[in-house]
């Protein structure tokens, strides 16, 4: 039986802190079975 690995879900959340941090901004959508995730930042 393969081992499970927990995951603590916070990548995502650092993910948005730094884009925050930078005036950036992370969206997500979810539907039957897929993910997509949109990330934006400036171009300085």
């Amino acid at each position: 039986m393969p081992s499970c690995r927990r995951n603590l879900g916070l990548g995502l959340y650092i993910v948005k802190l730094i884009l925050n941090a930078h005036g950036g901004t992370v969206g997500a959508e979810s539907k039957d079975g897929w993910a997509e995730f949109r990330v934006l930042l400036r171009r300085s």
